[in-house]
C-alpha cells in the first residue's frame, strides 16, 4: 500500500515536472478523507493517505520557493462507490450494506469534477486542496 500510495505517486509527481511548460501547470494528487482523521478501520489506508499530503504540501512549498509556476493541488474524497470501498469493507459486508442504504455515495465522476474544477480555475487561481464527501456521509 505504501508503494502505490505514496512513492508511485511521488515517482509520477517527479518526473511529470520534467514535461510541464515554462509557464508551468498543475498537479492533482488524490488522498482520502481518511488522510484527514484516522477511521477506527482501515489499517495502513490512513497513514499512507496522510503520506499523500505530506507529499503534496512539501512539494507545492518547494515550487514555489523555487518560484516555479506549477501549482499543486490534493483532493481528499470521502467514501466513493467504487471496487475498494468493497475491499475496505470485505468481512463486514453487512455495514457497508447499512451504509450504502443509510447514503447517497460519491461517484467516480464526482470526484473527477473535482479535479476538473482545479485544472479548469484561471491561471491566478491556485485551489490547494479540496475536501469533498457525500452530504449524508457522517465524519
Amino acid at each position: 500500500m505504501w508503494r502505490v500510495n505514496v512513492m508511485a505517486l511521488t515517482l509520477c509527481c517527479q518526473l511529470s515536472l520534467r514535461h510541464f511548460p515554462r509557464e508551468g501547470g498543475r498537479i492533482v494528487n488524490v488522498s482520502s478523507m481518511s488522510g484527514h482523521r484516522v477511521p477506527p478501520t482501515g489499517g495502513f489506508y490512513a497513514p499512507t493517505k496522510f503520506a499523500v499530503r505530506a507529499v503534496t504540501d512539501a512539494l507545492r512549498a518547494e515550487l514555489k520557493s523555487i518560484g516555479s509556476p506549477v501549482q499543486v493541488a490534493c483532493v481528499s474524497p470521502g467514501f466513493v462507490d467504487t471496487p475498494l470501498l468493497d475491499q475496505y469493507f470485505r468481512g463486514r459486508e453487512e455495514v457497508l450494506q447499512k451504509t450504502r442504504e443509510s447514503m447517497t455515495m460519491l461517484a467516480p465522476e464526482d470526484v473527477a469534477a473535482a479535479i476538473m474544477t482545479i485544472l479548469e480555475a484561471p491561471t491566478h487561481v491556485e485551489i490547494g486542496d479540496i475536501l469533498m464527501r457525500s452530504s449524508d456521509q457522517r465524519m
